[in-house]
């Protein structure tokens, strides 16, 4: 058993996986900046680099309350950069291993 297993693949372990991580402030953080990763690689071509901004903006920035320290500022750095040159839908995929 691992956590992909576990909390990505049945339903009821992703449900309580996520209800533990509500209950803790810096768990709930990774979860919203995972829920953003994935609503980014789902956005249109069009909007996937304004989106992708949003998202650095909001969980990059160490002011932000939002802040995802556990990214490592290196790649914090590296997506930035890769995001001026290309939106593609695995920007975040680094980050959110």
């Amino acid at each position: 058993k691992d956590y992909s297993s576990l909390c990505e693949r049945q339903p009821i372990g992703r449900l309580l996986f996520r209800q533990f991580c509500d209950t803790r402030p810096e768990l709930r953080r990774c979860v919203k900046f995972l829920d953003a990763v994935a609503e980014y690689e789902v956005t249109p071509d069009e909007r996937r680099k304004e989106c992708g901004q949003e998202l650095i903006d909001k969980y990059f920035n160490p002011k932000s309350e939002d802040h995802v320290s556990e990214v490592e500022a290196a790649m914090m750095a590296q997506c930035t950069e890769r995001l001026q040159q290309e939106a593609c839908k695995e920007l975040f995929k680094d980050c959110t291993k």
